[in-house]
């Protein structure tokens, strides 16, 4: 084995075995980057064609000009390097532009522009020309009119004055335009039976004297609406009037800070109210109090009353003989009466009973009209 590496051959083959092994190392390395370098140079010629949405530029002296007829978005092709088409498209770092300056009043054909694409990307506009009108500017204030339909608020209410967030509108156009312009109007939607207040942002349009739209710009284009629907409403003043189970030794009487209150309905309705009768339930009340009462609009025809709950005072007081001795005559002279009616009697005595009768509802009434009156005059002290 000693004898072997001893030979000069040996280290000659083994020399050049390490010399291809390191050249064959050397070269898939090369290869490699020559591959990778290749694909990316591939990708950067690579072409590609793509299309955007560009906003049109108008190149003129908008002080003193008002332009019409000219589209807001141009179609624009790009083509050229892939990467360079992707990044133009995506930061849109140029202009779409019409040049005006050299042209004066009138109809002109004009063709579109581009500045800021790079000189590697070729581009077609779409479209190339357009056609614009040039006119002198004219701008005016106008008041702000609103409209709507009103045989859609329900029978019975009334519509109150309009609010608007602002009760003028600057228009801006061509002169001839501007002087067409009859009226700027908030056009409200409403719907069939309306009945609460309307509250709506409406777009404003500027119409001529046929009430045709006409292109101008209007600042601000949108107004806010209020619109108040309500019923009519009067005051009116209260009775109080004592329901329940009362004591017949006790009286009462019945008096409120509250002497007036507001109620809405239809005016028909309105029409025939004069006052207002308030129900006061003194069931178990032995002693001078207040009470909450509810006043109930059940059977008046009346939509709303303001307020709708107030506070009585209830004074309670013993009744006096004469008072008591007259209920009670009251009372029996009516169950003389009923038992007469139901039973009648000989002549005799029929005579007898309906003289008695007479004179007990003659007592009764006199002592009931006393008593009424009395009553009466303690609710009207009590409403005043």
């Amino acid at each position: 084995m000693n004898k072997l590496f001893t030979k000069t051959w040996v280290y000659k083959v083994l020399s050049l075995l390490f010399a291809l092994g390191l050249f064959t190392y050397v070269n898939l390395g090369k290869l490699s980057t020559t591959r990778s370098s290749s694909d990316g140079n591939k990708e950067v010629l690579a072409t590609k064609k793509q299309t955007v949405s560009m906003p049109l530029e108008l190149q003129t002296d908008s002080d003193k000009y008002f332009i019409t007829g000219y589209p807001e978005k141009v179609s624009v092709q790009l083509e050229g390097p892939s990467a360079l088409v992707t990044t133009t498209a995506n930061t849109q770092n140029f202009k779409v532009m019409a040049d005006l300056r050299r042209l004066g009043i009138g109809r002109h054909r004009v063709e579109l522009k581009q500045q800021g694409l790079n000189n590697d990307i070729t581009y077609k506009i779409k479209p190339k020309y357009i056609t614009i009108n040039i006119q002198a500017k004219a701008t005016q204030v106008f008041p702000i009119q609103v409209q709507f339909n009103k045989n859609s608020i329900a029978d019975g209410y009334r519509v109150g004055e309009p609010k608007l967030s602002q009760e003028t509108v600057q228009a801006t156009g061509s002169k001839a335009d501007i002087e067409r312009v009859h009226q700027v109007v908030a056009n409200v939607g409403v719907s069939n039976e309306h009945k609460t207040n309307i509250d709506q942002e409406v777009l404003l349009q500027a119409l001529d004297s046929s009430g045709k739209t006409i292109n101008v710009v209007l600042e601000p284009q949108t107004v806010h609406v209020n619109i108040p629907v309500y019923l009519p409403s009067k005051k009116v003043t209260l009775n109080f009037n004592q329901v329940g189970n009362a004591d017949k030794s006790l009286k009462y009487e019945f008096t409120s800070d509250t002497r007036q209150v507001t109620v809405s309905g239809t005016q028909a309705t309105l029409d025939k109210i004069k006052n207002l009768s308030v129900p006061v339930d003194v069931s178990g009340i032995s002693q001078t109090t207040n009470k909450d009462v509810k006043i109930d609009l059940k059977g008046t025809g009346l939509q709303d009353v303001d307020p709708q709950t107030i506070r009585v005072s209830i004074k309670v007081t013993k009744s006096t003989n004469e008072e008591a001795a007259a209920t009670a005559s009251s009372e029996g002279a009516t169950v003389n009466q009923a038992r007469t009616s139901q039973y009648p009697a000989s002549q005799g005595s029929t005579g007898s009973s309906t003289a008695a009768t007479s004179s007990a509802q003659s007592s009764s009434h006199s002592e009931s009209s006393s008593s009424s009156s009395q009553s009466s005059v303690s609710t009207e002290t009590s409403s005043s």
